[in-house]
């Protein structure tokens, strides 16, 4: 399994919104954007136990009512939904990340789909179902670009199960009859 990776901008404790926050509440939200579970969209199910167990701490329900009160999360059916996620994703001007976000978006239960377009989600093509197709076919055309650019600059066409261009381990040391 491929490690992941979670960058926090670190200027968020500047932010009021965070600034403001209890040291529990803090601690939460560190932990929802960064747990094994999270992911690009920062849409994902995790249950409140889980929570409290990994933090070590017992008022996980109390301090996530409070995350939502402010309209930081929506928790819903155990789904965590991290209103400002994606800003901080720089889908805009990644298309792997935009196309991650769309990926884990398109495991999401419809119910929960809603939710993000009833919300403030900060992810502006999960609007409509025309705005996410959109963004769809957009992504494709990008990703189409980009190897046509790796065509062009490298004058070859990449293919899957293409050999690489170094000698396997066999290859220098034979083992068998020879």
């Amino acid at each position: 399994m491929a490690k992941k990776h979670r960058y926090i901008q670190t200027d968020i404790w500047n932010e009021s919104w965070f600034a403001d926050m209890p040291p529990r509440a803090k601690l939460v939200y560190l932990y929802l954007l960064t747990n094994p579970s999270t992911n690009n969209a920062g849409v994902y199910i995790k249950r409140p136990q889980s929570i409290s167990f990994d933090l070590g701490i017992d008022e996980v329900s109390q301090v996530l009512q409070y995350l939502q009160e402010r309209g930081e999360i929506i928790c819903a059916h155990d789904w965590i939904i991290i209103i400002r996620h994606p800003r901080f994703q720089k889908w805009n001007t990644s298309i792997s990340i935009a196309k991650a976000i769309v990926s884990e978006l398109e495991d999401v239960p419809s119910e929960i789909i809603q939710i993000l377009r009833d919300s403030q989600y900060d992810y502006p093509p999960i609007k409509s179902e025309e705005d996410f197709q959109q963004e769809k076919l957009r992504l494709t055309n990008a990703f189409k670009d980009r190897e046509f650019r790796k065509i062009t600059r490298t004058g070859k066409t990449p293919t899957k199960n293409s050999k690489p261009s170094y000698k396997t381990f066999n290859e220098y040391v034979p083992f068998g009859d020879e």
